[in-house]
């Protein structure tokens, strides 16, 4: 557990484990059951298109 938990809270992002790698990880072994994989439609990259240049906030409701 503490080898799973400092590769996944490792500062720099380049030395951090990688969310493929953390999956495969020993620790995580016997949470995993390939009968059960949970599946979701993809979602649309425009959804995370937050700052699309509208106004928001007080400038917006005036």
């Amino acid at each position: 557990a503490i080898d799973f938990l400092e590769k996944c809270l490792t500062f720099s992002p380049k030395r951090r484990i990688e969310v493929g790698e953390a999956l495969q990880h020993p620790y995580l072994a016997p949470y995993h059951d390939p009968q059960d994989e949970p599946t979701a439609e993809p979602i649309d990259p425009s959804f995370f298109d937050f700052d699309n240049g509208e106004q928001s906030g007080k400038e917006a409701l005036k």
